[in-house]
This record gives C-alpha cells, structure tokens and sequence, in this order.
C-alpha cells in the first residue's frame, strides 16, 4: 500500500506536468531507492510522462506460493509455486499480464 501510495503521488499529474515539483519527488523518492546513476531526473520524467500510466493500472505482485516451509538451518522460508512461476514469467515475457490476473486476480 505504501508502494501504490508512492506511485499514485509520483503519477499524479500535478507532479508530473510540474518539472519542479517532479525532480522534488524523484530525488525523494531517490534516497530510499536504488537508481542507475546514469538515469536523469529529465529522462526518468520523460519516461514518466510517455508511460500514461494511472495508479490504477499498476498491479503489486510477488513470486506465487504454494506454502511455508524450513530451510536446511532452521530458517522460515516460502515455498515457490513452480507452474504458477512459469505461468507468471510467460505472461511477463509475451505481455500477457491481463489474463495472468484474470486467472489470479490476488496476484
């Protein structure tokens, strides 16, 4: 949700039709992120404004699960849902991610 909210504010188009407050949020958002330091504050708002992206059209997703289990020291682990796994990287591969949340709408 903190990651959505983010976006939302750095997609809003008053921070992306406004340069000034634009670089404000990038070099904010920068000191918590890892970002190429060849990537310009005026490329990564161009980029921004080509995307037209809504927050809505952004989807949080993580590597699917079929369960927990125990490493070999003891530690707490998620268990990969191997098709699910592949499932999710062809629809990455061939941008088919709308079907893919079709089919698992919690991601």
């Amino acid at each position: 949700m903190v990651l959505q909210a983010i976006l939302a504010k750095g997609l809003a188009k008053e921070t992306v039709t406004n340069p000034a407050k634009f670089v404000s949020f990038a070099r904010g958002v920068s000191q918590h992120v890892t970002v190429d330091d060849q990537l310009t504050e005026s490329e990564l708002r161009k980029t921004a404004l080509s995307l037209r992206l809504r927050p809505k059209d952004v989807h949080m997703l993580q590597a699917p699960i079929s369960g927990f289990g125990t490493s070999p020291t003891r530690q707490s682990i998620d268990v990969v849902d191997k098709k699910r796994l592949a499932q999710l990287a062809e629809a990455l591969q061939n941008d088919h991610m709308d079907r893919y949340l079709d089919k698992y709408p919690e991601g």
